[in-house]
């Protein structure tokens, strides 16, 4: 049903292949400008492709999941920068277009609060630019103000939220209200060796079910790093009614107890954070935003088996390697050019990639975490998709020159995304992702894909026992074609007497 929400999710995510194509435009313009090369057109056009054929680009907006306003906030915001560092020359258009810029950053950070460290790393990159451009070019002292004009307009957008929740949750909340959950759910998984929420969850409700006695409250606490210690903001809290703590008072104090549970196990929460690194990049094929439940009953339709294998999976894995190779390539210094003049439109998606790989592994890792960072991918992808093409059809062929570093982290993430080592163990593997035994991509495709038959059938012999009259024939005639699960299925029914009411259940259920 197209419902306005719907409409204007597809609209956006449409937007979103359109802004690919610009930035990818915008990306070949910098890396050629001043060099004489001429601009290639094909790079901006491939790049709209894979970003149109990328099935998550179009799952996500019927599941009206944030990713795909986020990623357009996120996508204006690059597409202006990229502007400003190419075509402004003005201090009036300069300040302008960087006000744009902030503003788009910070609704995009009030979107998604991890962007709030970003931030900063976008400031210093205006910097850079500004100052990277004035060697060539002299400013006077105004346009040399000009970045300030970013900064300005992030605080100018931030603040409102900052002050609204402040004063409705009675403390500061710069901008994410869920932040210190995810880092104490995150340093507790560290702390114990293993996910469970028990112990997260007991600590935020003692500090906020009002109908618990003092005793079961402290017995809630009584893992907790801060109880243990006998912190006395936590005793101070405990000494009061759950519904005289603020929430940001609740905020502070399991972003300390989540601090503590880091410092007394440090070693244990950066071999987790390894971990949700690697996790990152793999494959999580039941992940609630794939939309995959039952999968093994025969569920999912073969052409959505299809499409999640082939325009999910199977080009995420190209995008990944790809977009590392192509990145690499463009940010090479071209001839002519001093060290610090690097196309700065390259070396900032560079900065978001890193920051990404940073901070996304320190709480937890999901597949959807690396959405925002795709968008980014196709186009290197598609960079050097055509940088391969044009090799090949010049005469002589020459090489294309990729830094041995950016050969070695495809490589690396190529064997982590695709995991052939993974047929070194058993079904389950914990180590598959793409490839190997159950659950990879691979192994459960085929379990979708073969039970699928199994689930028609058992369909069509609900529909023709629905029908009740004359039906006897036509069941066995379905069920004599039908797969062993589906006549056993038949006969145990018949064989208990079951209703239809209990027929449809197991069916179903």
């Amino acid at each position: 049903m197209l419902t306005p929400i719907y409409i204007t999710q597809m609209l956006l995510s449409l937007l979103n292949v359109a802004l690919i194509y610009v930035l990818a435009w915008q990306v070949v313009r910098h890396r050629t400008a001043g060099s004489g090369q001429q601009a290639n057109v094909r790079a901006p056009t491939i790049a709209a492709l894979l970003a149109a054929l990328y099935l998550p680009f179009a799952i996500y907006p019927q599941i009206v999941l944030g990713e795909t306003f986020y990623s357009t906030l996120l996508l204006l915001a690059f597409v202006v920068l990229g502007h400003w560092a190419s075509h402004v020359s003005t201090t009036r258009a300069s300040v302008f277009w960087l006000a744009v810029a902030g503003g788009l950053c910070g609704l995009a950070t009030l979107t998604r609060g991890l962007t709030l460290g970003f931030l900063p790393l976008v400031a210093l990159w205006v910097v850079w630019w500004q100052w990277a451009r004035r060697q060539s070019h002299p400013q006077p002292l105004p346009a040399r103000l000009a970045p300030l004009a970013f900064v300005l307009a992030c605080l100018l957008t931030i603040l409102p939220w900052t002050v609204y929740a402040s004063r409705a949750y009675g403390g500061l909340v710069l901008v994410d209200t869920t932040g210190a959950f995810n880092l104490l759910l995150g340093a507790r998984t560290a702390y114990d060796g293993g996910r469970s929420d028990a112990p997260t969850r007991n600590f935020v409700l003692a500090l906020l079910n009002e109908r618990l006695s003092d005793n079961e409250r402290h017995t809630l606490l009584a893992d907790a790093c801060l109880y243990q210690r006998g912190d006395e903001r936590l005793l101070a809290a405990l000494a009061r009614p759950a519904s005289d703590i603020t929430h940001a008072e609740r905020q502070q104090l399991m972003t300390a107890e989540g601090l503590c549970l880091l410092t007394a196990k440090p070693g244990a929460f950066v071999a987790k954070s390894l971990t949700e690194l690697v996790d990152l990049f793999q494959i999580n094929y039941t992940g609630a935003e794939r939309m995959t439940d039952g999968f093994a009953l025969g569920w999912l339709p073969r052409w959505y088996v299809l499409a999640l294998f082939v325009l999910d999976d199977t080009l995420y894995v190209v995008l990944l390697v790809l977009a590392v190779l192509g990145w690499a390539l463009a940010w090479q210094r071209l001839p002519g050019r001093s060290f610090w003049m690097r196309p700065p439109l390259v070396t900032l998606v560079g900065l978001w990639w890193l920051y990404n790989l940073g901070t996304a592994p320190l709480l937890f890792a999901i597949n959807r975490f690396r959405i925002p960072l795709l968008p980014f991918a196709c186009i290197f992808a598609a960079l050097l998709l055509v940088a391969l093409w044009e090799r090949n059809q010049q005469q002589g062929h020459h090489r294309l020159v990729i830094a041995p570093l950016a050969l070695l982290v495809a490589a690396v993430l190529a064997t982590v995304a695709i995991t052939p080592y993974a047929y070194l163990q058993a079904p389950p593997a914990p180590w598959a992702s793409y490839m190997g035994p159950y659950p990879s991509s691979f192994a459960v495709s085929q379990i979708a894909w073969r039970t699928r038959t199994t689930f028609l059938y058992e369909q069509q012999i609900i529909d023709a026992l629905g029908r009740g009259d004359g039906f006897d024939r036509k069941l066995n005639l379905i069920t004599a074609r039908a797969p062993p699960r589906s006549r056993c299925w038949r006969r145990s029914i018949f064989a208990a007497g079951a209703s239809w009411s209990t027929i449809r259940r197991s069916t179903i259920f």
